[in-house]
């Protein structure tokens, strides 16, 4: 299964107390944040804690019985922690991104990004949708990953099968015996038709101790599977696992212990810890023996976050390993495991137990290359054999666009791919297909936008005349440049001055000069304070070049010559515009005038920019966002007139750049798709944006 992310950040807001700043980083329905109260104190909290875990133990039997009040619990916790992810704008974000993805065939995957101790502590393996009576992490469609934010760049590991798994049995003397003969048969019966096809190679280490699991890791392994025990230790405040020492006694290898010994070895992609509480973590969200394993190197670790049964932990690592030997992905895999311990154990909740901890960006671990062939059947012999089909120039991201890292990549190419993703700055961008548009306005229609806007006559009439343009394929950003992915900018490039004016009006959007950061809450805004200059030293940087008003325009209009980029009606609910501030339609300058002198003092003392993607419903025929409204955009194109107009404008000539969209505080008027204003090139505004577009290929 194919899948979208729906990217959420949960980080302490400002002022601290219980209130939490969540933000969609990216959906399919675009992006969003909301700060909101959670609902537990800290001693109600433990309270619910303490039931769920109790659930957990008694759910364990395995016999069929009714739910108990305990289990209940569970799914009233697990509804409470919803109910506070999903909060406002998050929710009906959430709503669009899985009623979209049911659409298209795909699923939704909830990726987490928790930033602080506390939450990251919780089980939000058993987020519970009420309205659909489900657990996410139940349904493949909707599998769910805690993402750690780490400084080092991942990159999938090019393998040539087989892929080589390293598995490690570790049942001290003088702790309770595991039933590993029986779990080790029934995870080397999963894989036999893979390791028949020379695709997996499983490995078992002969000794228990460190000292054997450091001797093994001489060799290359892409996967380490540990069957043993393992706990959380609260003073120490740090996860470990427990190996055999000489003797047959238990030996505690602490999380640190061991991210040091598996860290270094750099084919390492995946870890599976068959150990209980593998996945607790206390006051530091790397404590847990998985999270330290993933800051050490490991790109995906699959742990426990409580104790968990014999039954169940082998009926997790069967069928986990069963799905990963049909192809399915690790999310689908864990999904799939998830639901075998409730088909297997009737009514159990150990389900909630494992939890996938990664910092795979994009979801891939291996860029398989293709395995050796096998002998041909002796009725096949001496048969040609068939052509194999020719490699994609590219690897593909968990959602199946491609990761383009040099335009070069796409030459040739049959067909260009209607979404990328361009690796250097991240963006995701959609292809313009080749062809004509109609581009600028009438005289008649200038002409009448001027009656019934009241407008001068020398602006409508600068986007005459109506002509058509014919383009080449292109690529545009889906989203204006946001603060964060400026920030990635600044810091490789320290020379480039940051967005900062002096004016009182720059305040809300200034950075911090000796930090070089941003306001936190502007990070998925669109950045604002930068000059012409500015936004061509970041296009430069990322291998791109600013659009031209043709580029720019066909992006916004469609081929079907609209009006509006979603079509030719006015609606002030798709956009971020003058009407949303005001709170009610304007609909001529004198207006508009009159609204903007009685609010702009009140209004430039706040921010007044969303985050980018937040109106999916303004999007224009090519899937682009934002291009009416929110900040104007810069062209890579002087203010003249067009070839063939009658316009007359002092502003015309090499003075001003030209910005295309209309932005905040601008009307109906300036966000229409053949819309042009000019600005001073080398003037910082906070009202102007840009996004980057790209012929290069």
């Amino acid at each position: 299964m194919q899948y979208e992310d729906f990217d959420v950040s949960i980080e302490a807001a400002a002022g601290g107390g219980r209130s939490y700043r969540i933000a969609v980083l990216h959906s399919p329905a675009g992006e969003a944040q909301e700060t909101v109260e959670f609902p537990f104190d800290s001693v109600a909290l433990k309270l619910h804690l303490a039931q769920l875990e109790n659930a957990l133990l008694k759910s364990s039997g395995g016999r069929r019985r009714p739910l108990t009040d305990s289990e209940r619990e569970v799914m009233a916790f697990g509804q409470a922690l919803f109910d506070f992810l999903m909060h406002g704008e998050i929710g009906r974000r959430y709503a669009v991104s899985t009623d979209r993805c049911h659409q298209a065939g795909k699923g939704l995957r909830l990726k987490l990004r928790i930033h602080d101790p506390t939450l990251a502590a919780l089980p939000w393996e058993f987020l519970y949708d009420q309205r659909f009576d489900h657990y996410l992490a139940l349904s493949q469609r909707t599998p769910l990953l805690r993402y750690l934010e780490l400084p080092r760049a991942l990159r999938p590991l090019t393998v040539t099968p087989p892929l080589r798994i390293l598995g490690m049995v570790a049942n001290p003397a003088n702790l309770p015996p595991l039933d590993v003969a029986v779990e080790k048969q029934r995870i080397e019966q999963a894989l036999a038709k893979l390791r028949a096809a020379g695709l997996v190679e499983l490995t078992w280490l002969p000794g228990q101790g460190w000292r054997d699991l450091q001797r093994a890791m001489r060799q290359p392994w892409h996967i380490f599977h540990f069957i043993g025990h393992g706990g959380f230790d609260r003073l120490q405040n740090e996860g470990y696992l427990l190996f055999a020492d000489s003797a047959g006694q238990a030996d505690r290898m602490t999380a640190a212990s061991l991210g040091r010994l598996l860290g270094d070895h750099g084919p390492l992609r995946a870890a599976l810890l068959n150990s209980c509480e593998g996945g607790q973590s206390g006051d530091d969200v790397f404590s847990s023996a998985a999270a330290a394993l993933v800051r050490s190197g490991i790109p995906c670790v699959v742990a426990m976050q409580y104790a968990i049964t014999d039954d169940a932990a082998i009926e997790f690592a069967r069928t986990f390993y069963e799905a990963l030997a049909d192809g399915l992905s690790i999310e689908t895999a864990v999904s799939d495991a998830r639901k075998s311990i409730t088909f297997s154990r009737q009514n159990s909740l150990e389900w909630g137990t494992p939890v996938v901890f990664t910092h795979a960006p994009d979801g891939v671990l291996f860029d398989l290359a293709d395995a050796p062939a096998p002998p041909p059947l002796p009725e096949e012999r001496g048969k040609p054999a068939p052509p194999r089909p020719k490699p994609l120039p590219w690897r593909l991201n968990a959602r199946g666009l491609p990761l383009i890292e040099s335009w070069e990549q796409l030459q040739g190419a049959e067909k260009l791919p209607p979404r990328i993703v361009w690796v250097k700055d991240e963006k995701e961008m959609a292809l313009i297909p080749a062809g004509s548009f109609v581009m600028g306005t009438t005289e008649a229609e200038a002409r009448a936008l001027s009656q019934e806007f009241g407008w001068e006559m020398r602006w409508p009439m600068a986007e005459t005349p109506q002509r058509a343009v014919t383009l080449p394929d292109y690529y545009m950003d889906i989203t204006p440049v946001t603060h964060q992915e400026y920030l990635r900018f600044l810091t490789q490039n320290p020379a480039q001055p940051v967005p900062l004016v002096a004016e009182d009006w720059g305040q809300p959007y200034n950075w911090d000069e000796k930090q070089r950061r941003p306001p936190d809450t502007l990070l998925h805004h669109p950045v604002v304070l930068v000059n012409w200059e500015d936004a061509q030293a970041y296009a430069r940087w990322a291998g791109k070049t600013l659009p031209t008003e043709e580029q720019w325009e066909k992006g916004a209009r469609g081929g079907d010559g609209r009006r509006y980029p979603w079509g030719n009606e006015w609606d002030s609910a798709r956009l971020n515009c003058a009407e949303r501030l005001a709170g009610h339609e304007i609909k001529t300058a004198s207006e508009w005038q009159k609204w903007w002198k009685k609010n702009s003092s009140d209004l430039l003392k706040k921010v007044n920019t969303t985050v980018v993607g937040s109106y999916y419903a303004g999007a224009s025929q090519y899937g682009l966002l934002d291009m009416a409204g929110n900040v104007w955009e810069w062209c890579d194109a002087w203010y003249a007139a067009y070839p063939g107009s009658a316009a007359q404008h002092d502003d015309f000539g090499w003075k001003y750049r030209v910005v295309r969209g209309g932005s905040w505080y601008y009307t109906r008027y300036n966000v229409r798709c053949a819309n042009r204003n000019r600005v001073t090139p080398l003037y910082r505004y906070s009202y102007v944006g840009f996004r980057c577009a790209s012929t290069a290929f």
